[in-house]
């Protein structure tokens, strides 16, 4: 049983919304416990010489899971929306980089600069995708 009669006709994503809301919830949490967790000895794993490809990718998925859960909810990805959320999203950055001293971690520029890059170029591609008739944007 449906919990309305217009269930079935809403489009597929807006239908998905609290799992992608979760989704992005339970992505942001656990990034938070990595950026902020101690250094342990491993074998390193390199994705690139200093780790920013992992830092800005980290970031994009975090900035496109956002969006995914705005347009879940029918809304559009403004510019303003966008703007904002990157400003969110870079001083998250920036506040891990801060606090990571505080784990045995160091903190480094260049991995705040991938994180900002890399929620702002998926935050940019939304929305000019959004002004160019495709991508997330709400059929209206």
């Amino acid at each position: 049983m449906t919990d309305s009669p217009d269930v079935g006709h809403q489009p597929l994503l807006i239908r998905w919304h609290r799992l992608i809301v979760a989704a992005w919830a339970v992505y942001w949490v656990t990034l938070t416990g990595l950026l902020l967790s101690p250094k342990v000895p491993r074998p390193p794993i390199v994705i690139s010489k200093k780790g920013l490809v992992v830092h800005f990718t980290t970031f994009a998925i975090l900035a496109y899971l956002g969006a995914l859960a705005r347009r879940s909810a029918g809304e559009t990805c403004t510019r303003a929306w966008a703007l904002r959320w990157w400003a969110i999203f870079a001083a998250f950055g920036a506040l891990t980089e801060i606090l990571q001293p505080l784990s045995g971690r160091h903190r480094d520029i260049e991995d705040f600069v991938a994180d900002a890059l890399g929620a702002g170029v998926v935050l940019a591609v939304v929305t000019l995708r959004r002004r160019g008739g495709r991508g997330l944007r709400s059929e209206a």
